[in-house]
């Protein structure tokens, strides 16, 4: 039976955890190495108290990778509201922080919790140190300590340090070293990532590993930290510490933002939109992935976590050889996502979505015995809600989307001609430019 390809991703809670949102729904294995540096918030406060590693941002991480019901991550993202010391607590935070207490070990209690929320991929944090503390120097020479301050100074830094030199876990560099793809997370650059790649042995194995490194750029700059940043910019800052042309892909969004919701952002939080600098980018050796990526449905501008991991899949795809019938059509839904700008078959758009999304999820096959269609349905009502599509596309399921499932799940079994055809693809061992090209044909 082949095996999957495994992923590394590198990074903090927030972003981190809403790339894993999605990239676990994916045919790879994934190990997600989180950094325990955070002192603010429930997760600062129970460090003081009982003198552990940060744990908010690891909570965050295996709440979204957790494949149980939704009502599971609300519980353990909950926090308390209250006039007692409790207030603010996130239950989460509090659950991890006994079982470190019980079990003597950050590591050993991540892969309890991981059982009880069904996770199907690993998480490790970057050390088991309980007073790490992240420092940074500003340009003007003054040394912040501790991620809290940092955030708040409204600072523009000139490089990062550990107080203490950190003991990364043993099985963080045997991830990185096996990987077939390492990725630098969005999120806050200076607390998220940068904590990780400052690590000297840390930065020596990404260089040194068999696997492409790819960063996802964030949508918007970060306050006092970041103002002012292109893609480029953010490329540099990391190769300050990885050193020159390590980073092989960035991916980063070109959605069109309404113009009142980028106003919005300028004076509400201070924050502007990461454009891409196409000409600084040129001079670097890295490739630039760019897509509409960006949702902003609900007020907000954040990443379309399942289109960003087909966009991550995709790629990975790229490097590595096929192997069987489905990765296959796991790849050529990933493109369709990506690449379809017309009807294909006269189908219409939003419904494509949804059929992607169902055969995505559905996963059609499951240790190897067939999904039944009435599953694979079950999947596409999931998908509808999360990417908010016209509620009129659920009357077309019977009658059009169980006979499409069909051929899908044949195809699954080795007849996948009729899926090739509908592609329109011929072979499969064209260069990268064949997923450029897909679908323009």
């Amino acid at each position: 039976m082949q095996k999957n390809k495994k992923i590394v991703i590198l990074g903090g809670g927030t972003g981190t955890s809403f790339v894993l949102k999605g990239l676990k729904y994916f045919p790879v294995d994934i190990t997600a190495v989180i950094t325990v540096s955070d002192d603010g918030s429930s997760t600062g406060r129970l460090r003081k108290e009982f003198s552990t590693p940060a744990v908010g941002d690891i909570r965050k991480v295996l709440s979204n990778l957790s494949t149980l019901p939704d009502e599971v991550r609300d519980v353990m993202e909950y926090r308390l509201s209250t006039y007692s010391e409790l207030n603010g607590h996130a239950l989460g935070n509090l659950i991890l922080t006994s079982l470190i207490h019980e079990t003597g070990s950050l590591q050993t209690s991540i892969k309890y919790l991981s059982k009880i929320l069904d996770v199907k991929h690993k998480v490790l944090p970057l050390s088991e140190d309980c007073f790490l503390t992240l420092m940074g120097e500003t340009t003007e020479g003054e040394v912040i300590e501790g991620e809290e301050e940092i955030t708040k100074a409204n600072k523009k830094y000139r490089r990062f340090f550990y107080k203490e030199d950190p003991h990364v876990l043993p099985e963080v560099f045997d991830a990185i070293a096996d990987a077939d793809l390492i990725i630098l997370s969005m999120g806050s650059l200076y607390t998220s990532v940068m904590p990780h790649i400052i690590c000297k042995d840390v930065a020596t194995a990404i260089k040194n590993a068999k696997g492409k490194v790819m960063y996802i750029c964030n949508a918007v700059t970060q306050p006092g930290e970041t103002d002012g940043f292109g893609v480029s910019d953010h490329i540099n800052v990391l190769e300050q510490y990885l050193g020159k042309d390590s980073i092989d892909v960035v991916i980063a969004s070109n959605t069109k933002i309404p113009k009142e919701l980028i106003k919005k952002y300028e004076t509400e939080e201070q924050k502007d939109i990461v454009p891409i600098d196409y000409d600084n980018i040129k001079k670097g050796k890295y490739e630039l992935i760019e897509d509409d990526l960006i949702t902003t449905t609900d007020g907000t501008i954040k990443h379309n976590s399942l289109k960003l991991s087909s966009v991550i899949f995709s790629y990975l795809m790229r490097w590595n050889s096929w192997h069987s019938d489905k990765d296959k059509l796991y790849l050529i839904s990933c493109c369709i996502w990506n690449k379809l700008k017309k009807p294909l078959g006269g189908m219409n758009m939003k419904r494509y979505e949804v059929y992607w999304g169902g055969f995505l999820l559905g996963r059609l096959t499951v240790d190897g015995e067939k999904h039944k269609y009435e599953v694979v349905a079950e999947t596409i009502d999931k998908v509808t809600k999360s990417l908010i599509l016209d509620p009129a596309v659920e009357k077309s399921y019977d009658g059009e989307v169980i006979p499409f499932f069909k051929s899908l799940i044949e195809a699954s079994d080795g007849k996948a001609s009729d899926m090739y055809r509908l592609a329109e693809v011929k072979s499969f061992e064209k260069s990268s430019a064949w997923l450029a090209q897909l679908f323009f044909i």
